[in-house]
């Protein structure tokens, strides 16, 4: 999979929703039924604390 950035400082925004999407699937494949998350949602799964660790590693400051 790939996703083109025009704007690298979306890059940890991006990232971030990747892996709350990707960890959804995951645990659907597992046979775990999980809510569709969009939105405010994802601040419950952890997206701010996925945002800042994908942050430091693209060296990307948050404003």
């Amino acid at each position: 999979m790939r996703q083109t950035l025009l704007d690298r400082s979306f890059a940890s925004l991006a990232a971030s929703g990747w892996r709350v999407c990707l960890g959804r699937l995951a645990a659907e494949e597992e046979g775990v039924d999980r809510e569709r998350v969009v939105g405010k949602r994802a601040f419950d799964y952890g997206f701010d604390e996925l945002r800042e660790h994908f942050a430091s590693q693209f060296n990307e400051s948050l404003g």
